[in-house]
């Protein structure tokens, strides 16, 4: 089957916390891997497809956290992970500043 995918994954975890849009429930997670174009996250919440998130990643200890909206592109059970009850795709739409947020 051929790779479908535009962007190279690095498969990494990295802090990441997300939220829906004009919300302040932030929920803290690990990256499962991340490109250019979104990141895979393994989560709690079952959120609908087409939900917009703002998104917050560490990339590096050692620099600023970048900030992004977002938008979930698909959603299953994560079958294999003991604390999180599903794995999330979620695609970035727009790179943005810490100020055009609002649940951080």
């Amino acid at each position: 089957m051929a790779e479908k995918r535009k962007h190279m994954r690095l498969v990494q975890e990295m802090p990441l916390r997300h939220c829906l849009e004009q919300s302040n429930d932030v929920e803290n997670t690990m990256t499962k891997d991340i490109s250019a174009g979104g990141v895979c996250i393994c989560t709690d919440r079952q959120l609908s497809l087409g939900s917009r998130l703002e998104v917050e990643v560490a990339i590096s200890r050692m620099s600023s956290p970048y900030y992004a909206l977002a938008e979930v592109v698909w959603l299953k059970e994560n079958k294999n992970s003991g604390n999180k009850k599903f794995e999330m795709g979620i695609r970035f739409v727009r790179i943005v500043s810490k100020s055009e947020t609002k649940g951080f």
